[in-house]
């Protein structure tokens, strides 16, 4: 019975050694899954996340890089201005076309004036056959304001009566004239007819001072126009003017407002009866042509005796 027992006690304690054995490794198994699952395991599934995300990344940014490059560059260089295509700009860029010019032309020799009145200074001529522009009128019409033939520079007045224009004349301008001259000298000049004196033939013109000074000295050119030819000058006379319409004696030192009297000159006939002539008068308020004087012209045609 001893000895049988002792052998079951050492199968037993064999038994239960195998049994611990297991039972150790089975703790250290359990341990180790243990640590595994609770510490290394979800240390590796962060870090395969940690790299799949910089992965993700890296391919995004180079996605990101690819696109950039596909799409080009925005220039930095400053736009212009687009042109107004507004109706008001495109109006006001196109060129306004020139109203056509109004000409004007002579039917006689006529003074060009500052203002529209006899009581202006002469400061120009429009005669027959020449033209000019017309830059505006009075407010009636009877004067024309236009470039003065002989100062293109300059402007003057003309008479309506001895002028013509060419074109419609419903949107001229009216022009302010300039202050009418202090009251001076004028004069009306009129071709009366021939005067015989010691057989010279004289061209006679009536003279009306219509000015508020007297009248006291001359000059007279005569021209025959149709052949350009000087019939008759005096350069300079005092007491030129003559009570008698014959003219032949010349007895008035002066002439006061308002008196009518008569100037002449002489000249040769022969050859020029029916041609167009022309008298140009220079009247002055003060011996030798001092003071203030008023040139005239007086057109006229040489008549048969």
């Amino acid at each position: 019975m001893r000895s049988g027992g002792i052998k079951l006690d050492k199968r037993n304690s064999r038994i239960w050694f195998i049994f611990g054995l297991f039972g150790g490794l089975l703790v250290c198994l359990l341990t180790v899954l243990i640590l595994y699952f609770s510490v290394i395991r979800p240390q590796s599934i962060t870090t395969a996340k940690i790299v799949a995300t910089q992965e993700q990344q890296t391919a995004i940014a180079k996605a990101t890089e690819a696109t950039q490059e596909a799409i080009p560059p925005v220039s930095t260089q400053e736009i212009p201005d687009v042109e107004p295509t507004s109706q008001e700009e495109q109006v006001n860029s196109t060129p306004t076309e020139l109203s056509e010019k109004l000409i004007i032309s002579a039917n006689l020799n006529t003074n060009c004036r500052e203002g529209p009145d006899t009581d202006y200074a002469i400061v120009g001529h429009l005669n027959r056959g020449q033209t000019s522009e017309v830059e505006g009128t009075n407010t009636y019409q009877t004067w024309w304001y236009i470039k003065n033939p002989e100062n293109l520079e300059q402007y003057c007045w003309v008479w309506g009566d001895t002028t013509y224009v060419e074109g419609d004349i419903s949107d001229l301008r009216v022009v302010t004239p300039p202050p009418p001259p202090p009251p001076g000298p004028n004069y009306d000049a009129t071709f009366v007819g021939y005067s015989t004196c010691d057989e010279y033939i004289y061209a006679v013109f009536e003279i009306e001072n219509t000015g508020a000074t007297d009248l006291q000295s001359m000059s007279l050119l005569i021209i025959n126009t149709t052949k350009e030819h000087q019939l008759h000058f005096t350069s300079m006379m005092n007491r030129p003017f003559s009570s008698d319409r014959k003219a032949c004696m010349r007895n008035w030192g002066y002439m006061e407002p308002g008196d009518i009297a008569y100037i002449a000159g002489d000249i040769v006939t022969s050859g020029y009866l029916g041609d167009e002539a022309q008298a140009q008068i220079k009247l002055c308020e003060n011996d030798s042509l001092k003071g203030r004087c008023v040139d005239n012209i007086v057109n006229f045609e040489i008549p048969y005796q």
